[in-house]
């Protein structure tokens, strides 16, 4: 289980934060929380001189919904930006009377950022986050505002299945979080090189293997990576783990009740080793951020690439190239057909703060970014999967439908700094930069994550 609130692990990482981050909320508009909302007295009089001259404009104006809404999110570039913009521009059509105060920040930047905000009693009113153990992590320290009775009012079960409810929005038996975008990790692949080769997508390990021979015998790296922010290589862990010691074994280890230095935990790190022993992976991946992992998969200098949903909407939107003609998918391999196939990805969504002093118009933004036209817009520009069911499927491109048959029915977890503890997730992440410098260390380096997972939850 998760550290207790005001537990040593809170005053750890809050004074961390707060020692690191200091300057730099100065630097990302905290301050704009300050200017001050219109004074209750002031409303009354404005109402009272609408009862005078009662227009029907001016009427439309007394009842539309006034004030401010503080929002920060991590979608800072790219289509992303262009994504949440629209929505937030949606919002802003539908309610002009609402000053919204936007602050986009770079990812790894926000991470430590909004936990400094959190902690200062200043926060934004509602702040993208990335669902499973992060939101976990300040649900539990009573940072977030329960969502339940707005989720419930709001009729967002017609809108979300009850397993993306389950997985992205509750924790704790409430509901923290509203999903706006859904990535499934896949293999995606060159489909010029695989048809120069005459390489079909591979269903199990045997044939990924073979794969990966052929290309390498033809001199194209099997597999590119770009772990320069350790993140992207969790998604093999994850997927080597899941499909030789099952999801259930997986989820254990993720919650404290399984071991880091268990034999199931080894045998998944020993057929990694064995692929990069092979030479199968790009060399130094950690030169490279995940988007430099993706150009050299279209310039055909490696064939494949294990990357989040979001890979596709670069390929389209930053590089140019179309789905199926130019790049494909395939679902991991499976290793062993005796262990039930899972689906491992990510879900961001919005949540709100416990202090949050412009709840109204929060409830007004949850509206509207759960909405079916805010959700399909958002996943026409982003690439995304739309958490709302009721987005019509005919807004996505072929890549899209394939991605939703493969996750249809399989059980979903959340990759690995989704699903654990962030202490112990920042130590099992610096791990795998390690291991791929130097893999035949692995029982060593993941001696020390069990470690870490130990003083956390144990």
């Amino acid at each position: 289980m998760f550290l207790e609130k005001g537990g040593k692990m809170k005053k750890i990482v809050i004074g961390f934060l707060v020692v690191v981050f200091t300057v730099s909320m100065v630097f990302i508009g905290v301050g704009c929380k300050g200017e001050a909302a219109p004074a209750e007295e002031e409303v009354a009089e404005e109402e009272v001189a609408e009862e005078e001259a009662p227009a029907e404009e001016e009427v439309a104006e007394e009842v539309a919904p006034a004030g401010k809404l503080v929002f920060y999110h991590y979608w800072s570039a790219g289509s992303w930006l262009e994504g949440i913009d629209t929505l937030l521009d949606i919002f802003e059509s539908e309610y002009p009377g609402v000053k919204l105060y936007r602050n986009a920040l770079e990812h790894e930047a926000f991470k430590t950022s909004i936990g400094v905000s959190l902690a200062g009693g200043n926060p934004p009113d509602a702040f993208s986050y990335w669902c499973g153990a992060k939101t976990q992590f300040f649900a539990d320290r009573d940072l977030l505002m329960d969502l339940t009775s707005v989720w419930d009012s709001e009729g967002f079960d017609q809108l979300f299945p009850q397993e993306t409810k389950e997985a992205a929005s509750t924790y704790n038996g409430k509901v923290y979080s509203v999903p706006v975008s859904q990535f499934p990790v896949m293999m995606w692949y060159n489909k010029h090189v695989f048809d120069k080769y005459n390489i079909e997508p591979p269903a199990t390990w045997d044939e990924f293997l073979n794969v990966c021979e052929t290309l390498k015998s033809n001199g194209v790296v099997p597999i590119t990576l770009g772990s320069k922010f350790n993140w992207p290589s969790q998604y093999w862990f994850d997927y080597l783990l899941t499909r030789t010691a099952g999801g259930e074994f997986r989820a254990g280890l993720m919650q404290g009740n399984e071991s880091y230095t268990d034999p199931k935990v080894l045998n998944a790190l020993e057929l990694w080793k064995e692929l990069l022993d092979k030479g199968y992976f790009v060399e130094d991946p950690a030169s490279y951020d995940w988007s430099d992992a993706l150009g050299q998969m279209v310039r055909e200098e490696a064939a494949m690439n294990l990357m989040g949903g979001w890979a596709s909407g670069s390929l389209i939107l930053d590089m140019d190239q179309k789905p199926v003609e130019d790049y494909d998918f395939f679902e991991f391999p499976v290793i062993d057909p005796n262990i039930e196939k899972v689906v491992v990805g990510t879900y961001d969504g919005i949540v709100v703060s416990k202090d949050a002093t412009n709840v109204e118009n929060v409830k007004l933004l949850l509206k509207v970014l759960a909405s079916t036209e805010a959700q399909g817009q958002f996943s026409q520009i982003v690439g995304c999967l739309a958490p709302n069911t009721q987005v019509s499927k005919d807004i996505y491109n072929e890549i899209d439908q394939k991605e939703i048959v493969a996750i249809e029915g399989v059980p979903w977890h959340h990759g690995y700094d989704l699903a654990t503890d962030p202490a112990v997730s920042d130590v099992g992440l610096i791990a795998f930069a390690n291991f791929l410098a130097n893999p035949a260390d692995y029982e060593n380096i993941f001696a020390e994550v069990e470690k870490a997972a130990n003083e956390v939850y144990k």
